[in-house]
């Protein structure tokens, strides 16, 4: 009986351990014909990298053109329509006509991928811009409001990193166990500029803090919102964080170096920088899995919250179909290709058939794809 015991142990353990980690890299405004692996003109060598070793998608749309309701159905894998979060049940009461936008936010009971997957094991990240948290930030004590375009201050920039500190704690409240360098909302004035070796630095950071046991990272850089020129404008704006200004500030992954050089080199100029940038943080997230010998059993997405051309339009289907590249060397075959339709709504119950994970009463509107996947 006890040997039985033991091998019954040891068989959880190794299930335990079979659980494959999970990272969502999800871009914004990011149209499918302007990415490398779909024949742009521009210097991704490891989007590249992740088409050569996992599946590229070639029919993958989302279900929003508008970047709120769209990265709501990917925490949730729901239409946005479907959401039952009180702010919107008071714009849209049941049975009335509703219309997703910027008045999304998840829903309180906390039926998202992130808590889920926290309540089945898993370490739960999430890193960069947000976007869908409209009812929680608005109307609670800890965040103070300023316009856009405000001068300016140091009262404003302690502000801004306190607000930050908060929308951790919001992260966490929605379910998440780890959360850290969030943009609650689109960057703006007078902190507008991207910069994503701060966000890469806490994904780095989460990896590193969760790398023995199974973990799931939803990574969002604010590349590619444009336009274009604001990309290479942001290369000297290093200070300039979702914690405000930074003086001195020094992120421990210096991409943008030499930037500007690679991209010269490769007959492109400043309109193409913010392709490069994001895809070099790309690379680091590869890097660090690499060294800690776990890359093999790690699901690596990249994808886009919607297009840049036709956003927010429902007459053309430019805005809704996204580049979409996933690498799991454990469980994809290199190099394949998918021509299936698959779309946002169906990421979350891929995740949790992946995980092996009883969904049990979790509403999701979406189906897994993992079958594509042999």
């Amino acid at each position: 009986m006890k040997i039985l015991l033991m091998a019954l142990a040891l068989f959880i353990c190794s299930l335990k351990a079979e659980k494959p980690n999970i990272i969502v890299f999800l871009v914004d405004d990011c149209d499918k014909d302007e990415t490398s692996v779909y024949g742009g003109k521009v210097l991704t060598p490891n989007l590249d990298r992740l088409a050569a070793e996992g599946m590229t998608f070639h029919n993958a749309h989302v279900t929003s053109t508008v970047c709120t309701p769209s990265r709501y159905s990917f925490l949730t894998g729901r239409y946005a329509g479907s959401s039952w979060s009180k702010h919107f049940m008071d714009l849209f009461p049941e049975g009335a006509q509703s219309s997703p936008g910027f008045n999304m936010t998840l829903e309180s009971d906390n039926m998202n991928i992130g808590s889920l997957l926290q309540e089945n094991g898993y370490a739960t990240g999430f890193v960069g811009k947000f976007h869908v948290g409209h009812e929680y930030s608005h109307n609670h004590k800890n965040f103070t409001y300023f316009k856009k375009n405000s001068p300016w201050s140091p009262e404003i920039n302690k502000i801004m990193y306190q607000n930050e500190k908060y929308y951790r704690q919001a992260m966490k409240s929605y379910g998440f166990s780890w959360a850290k360098n969030l943009y609650w909302n689109n960057l703006k004035a007078p902190f507008k500029g991207h910069n994503p070796e701060w966000t890469i630095d806490a994904a780095l950071e989460f990896i590193d803090e969760n790398k023995d046991q199974p973990f799931y990272l939803h990574y969002c850089t604010t590349l590619m919102h444009g336009p274009n020129k604001e990309w290479f404008n942001s290369l000297t704006k290093q200070d300039i964080t979702g914690e405000g200004i930074i003086k001195g500030h020094k992120a421990l992954s210096r991409t943008r170096d030499n930037l500007m050089q690679r991209v010269k080199a490769a007959g492109l100029g400043e309109e193409e920088a913010g392709y490069t940038w994001m895809d070099d943080g790309i690379g680091l997230i590869l890097d660090k899995l690499k060294k800690l010998n776990i890359d093999e059993n790690t699901i690596f997405v990249f994808t886009a919250d919607h297009g840049s051309t036709r956003k927010g339009s429902l007459f053309k289907h430019k805005g809704t179909e996204v580049p979409c590249i996933i690498r799991w060397p454990k469980g994809i075959p290199a190099a394949s290709v998918s021509h299936e339709l698959i779309q946002n709504t169906d990421f979350v119950p891929t995740w949790i058939d992946t995980a092996g994970i009883d969904k049990g009463n979790y509403k999701a509107d979406g189906v897994s794809f993992s079958s594509l996947f042999k």
